[in-house]
């Protein structure tokens, strides 16, 4: 029971994690949370839109495709697979999780074998970066541009719909 306990506790831990660096991956929504920043600075440090084209969009365009972020998905996994046999054993990930905590802190996602079969696969080292791209891409052609990249402003109070009893609405008169 107790050891049921602790696995959930380090998945949902491990999800959270992997959450928040993708968020970062694709964003920067400032100096941290509520623009605060915690003890680490380098830790609370996100990726500007801007960086991330230039790191992804291979032809320069302006706008990264899924095509794109795969390529270099692709390199950086096959860069970390120092036995080149196709996946990352524990050690290799464990390698990568380290670096990552090292250079973003909380931010950073851990490489997690999801699939417990004993190694990190492609699929389960891009499948943050590939979700983070489909929730991006909020107009759904395929491609993520700055402009998508860009936190959404939100409305402030007044913005939006209409308000029916203040004189707006479909009702006639304002009603």
């Amino acid at each position: 029971m107790v050891l049921r306990r602790s696995l959930r506790a380090s998945l949902a831990a491990g999800f959270i994690l992997a959450a928040a660096q993708g968020c970062a991956m694709f964003g920067d929504d400032g100096p941290g949370r509520h623009g605060r920043r915690g003890p680490d600075e380098r830790a609370a440090r996100a990726i500007s839109p801007d960086e991330t084209l230039a790191r992804y969009d291979a032809n320069k365009d302006g706008a990264v495709t899924r095509a794109e972020l795969d390529q270099v998905l692709e390199t950086d996994f096959r860069a970390l697979d120092t036995d080149a046999d196709g996946k990352l054993s524990k050690a290799e990930a464990w390698a990568e999780s380290e670096r990552r905590w090292k250079e973003s802190g909380t931010q950073s996602t851990p490489l997690l074998d999801w699939s417990r079969d004993g190694f990190v696969d492609f699929a389960e080292f891009a499948n943050m970066a590939r979700a983070t791209f489909v929730r991006l891409d909020r107009n759904e052609d395929g491609t993520v541009d700055a402009d998508e990249m860009r936190p959404r402003r939100r409305p402030t109070q007044g913005e939006g719909r209409p308000h029916p009893e203040r004189g707006g609405g479909d009702r006639p008169n304002g009603r």
